[in-house]
């Protein structure tokens, strides 16, 4: 999902009808409550129509008081800043990561294990096992969404992925090859360290953009909920065309 959420705190107090008292605690301290919410770092998870659509569904969903859930990846770098030098116009990542996300939980426990590249190997007893490839895992980050007047949120679940510690080949490291000792870590950043906005048209900006796509659908939680085994396969294809639409409805 594609989301412009932009500053957090002055929707959030809004929402919860609490921007007075907090107006008002923030004076006793000598403070003013839109100086420090212009301190907030926009959260740089997507832009344009699509981005601020998706951020309406969401606080709509919980002003109406609906259970649900959105997905994004935890991009470091998903906005650019712009600067004038004597050569003209240029494009740097902004990390508005960089003091931290003060809105968002990490959820240690809510993890999935991501594979790519690899091959399938069949058994002796006919079924199959993914072999080789990389492997990372995808660890959310919940971001809490009050809607307007209502007891009701909703959660914009952001993936970030990370390798595990038998990935690190120590050998290598004490090798003082290091380059391929943090080979792995350096696949798994590339995933959501990454900016937002990335040359199309080459194949490695295909390959992670395909990467952080399949890491979405992966690990997002929707698709781990559903009782697969346990429903009819005319079931199975309406919630699959509905997942489908869900996922293709802001890239």
């Amino acid at each position: 999902m594609n989301v412009k959420q932009g500053r957090a705190l002055l929707n959030a107090v809004g929402n919860l009808e609490l921007s007075g008292a907090y107006g008002e605690a923030l004076r006793k301290l000598g403070h003013n409550l839109e100086d420090v919410a212009g301190q907030e770092q926009d959260a740089a998870l997507g832009n344009g129509g699509l981005g601020w659509l998706a951020s309406c569904f969401l606080d709509s969903l919980a002003t109406l008081n609906y259970p649900a859930l959105g997905y994004r990846l935890r991009y470091k770098y998903g906005l650019l800043k712009q600067l004038i030098t004597k050569d003209g116009q240029e494009e740097v990542a902004e990390s508005w990561l960089e003091i931290g996300n003060p809105w968002e939980i990490v959820r240690n426990d809510v993890f999935y294990p991501v594979k790519f590249y690899g091959e399938f190997i069949s058994r002796p007893d006919g079924s199959k096992e993914w072999v080789g490839g990389e492997n990372v895992t995808a660890i959310a980050h919940e971001v809490p969404l009050p809607g307007y007047k209502t007891k009701t949120k909703v959660n914009l679940q952001l993936w970030s992925t990370k390798v595990a510690p038998e990935e690190f080949d120590l050998h290598a490291f004490n090798s003082e090859d290091h380059a391929k000792a943090y080979a792995a870590l350096k696949n798994a950043e590339k995933v959501d360290h990454r900016a937002f906005f990335i040359q199309s048209g080459l194949l490695p900006a295909c390959l992670t953009s395909l990467m952080f796509n399949i890491v979405i659908v992966v690990s997002s939680d929707l698709l781990h909920l559903i009782p697969w085994g346990r429903i009819s396969r005319r079931q199975a294809s309406l919630i699959e065309a509905k997942i489908y639409t869900l996922f293709c409805f802001t890239p």
